[in-house]
This record gives structure tokens, sequence and C-alpha cells, in this order.
């Protein structure tokens, strides 16, 4: 993993980590994404400390498909709350996932 990345995912900075990522790595957003959010799942196995349970459970490719059905459903709303609570980012980081997922699957 490299170091700036690893900082950027240790500061909660999903959103430019997944930017760093694309930038050293000829990748779509959601190969990135998926890149990054293992990255956080790893350091946080590596690091020993209690986690709660969504954690431990959190699977990048179920929530894609339960945020990709509240898009189909009409649903941006509920996609950003799933995401924002599952993936345990804000707002802002949930809008521009969620704009580049509807962007991939039209």
């Amino acid at each position: 993993m490299r170091k700036d990345i690893i900082r950027l995912i240790q500061e909660g900075h999903m959103m430019i980590a997944i930017q760093q990522y694309r930038l050293s790595n000829p990748v779509s957003f959601t190969e990135a994404e998926k890149a990054v959010y293992d990255m956080r799942n790893e350091l946080r196995q590596m690091a020993i400390r209690p986690h709660h349970q969504s954690d431990a459970s959190y699977d990048m490719e179920t929530l894609r498909h339960r945020v990709m059905q509240h898009l189909a459903d009409g649903d941006k709303i509920g996609a950003l709350r799933l995401y924002c609570e599952y993936a345990h980012v804000g707002i802002e980081e949930a809008t521009v996932v969620i704009r580049e997922l509807e962007r991939e699957h039209g």
C-alpha cells in the first residue's frame, strides 16, 4: 500500500484517497473505490482494536448493489442514506460516490 493513500485513509479522507489511487492506477472509479475500501478494512484488521459489528460484515459489492436498487427505484435520498450509514462517510462523500455510480451505470 502506498503511504500517501494510507495516510489519507487513516485521516478519513476516503474520496481523496480514491482520487489518488486513480491517479496512480488506470482503473474505473468503482475499482478504485473498492481497492481503497479494501485497504481501509485491511488497516482496521491490522490495528488490534475493537470495531463495530457492521464494519466486520461490510461488503462493498453488496452495498453497491443495494444503492443501485435504490437508484433504480428513483430513491436517490435512500441511496445516499444507505451509503452514508454503511460506508461510514459524510453526505458530501456519499453524493460524489452516488453521482459516479449513476454515470457508470447510466
